[in-house]
């Protein structure tokens, strides 16, 4: 996601590879919060596909 985070990096957000899209972020937080009675998401890591550890 483009946010002004990147603007001091060196290199830009081009530098740092993909980017998820702010509509995928969300849809990802409303599925975790989403999840029946009795079912705990406590880690979640979301990064767009191709992009390094």
């Amino acid at each position: 996601m483009r946010t002004p985070f990147w603007d001091d990096r060196p290199g830009g957000a081009d530098a740092a590879g993909a980017m998820i899209s702010a509509e995928h972020l969300v849809d990802t937080v409303v599925w975790a919060i989403s999840q029946p009675r009795g079912v705990d998401v406590n880690t979640l890591v979301v990064r767009p596909i191709g992009q390094p550890n």
